[in-house]
């Protein structure tokens, strides 16, 4: 399983187009994602802790994969390259 965490802006479309991309990706791959508000204290404690410079920000698991516009062709490109055998 792989752990998404998406930091999201309130009234943005770019995190919407994310939150949207993640749910289409999460029915295909063994994901789970969590969204967290940027504008809370542990938004904001990710953010600094990762160097998030826009939103929407991705941490795949732990890590962060990107800031700003997601390239969800990307991020499935990265999950198939990385699904077990057989999975």
């Amino acid at each position: 399983m792989t752990a998404m965490t998406l930091l999201t802006e309130p009234r943005s479309d770019r995190c919407d187009r994310a939150r949207e991309a993640l749910l289409r990706l999460s029915a295909e791959f063994d994901v789970v994602v969590t969204e967290i508000d940027l504008t809370g204290r542990e938004g904001r404690g990710l953010a600094v802790q990762h160097a998030v410079s826009a939103a929407p920000g991705l941490l795949v698991d732990g890590v962060l994969y990107s800031c700003g516009e997601l390239d969800a062709a990307r991020l499935r490109s990265t999950l198939a390259s990385v699904r077990p055998i057989g999975g």
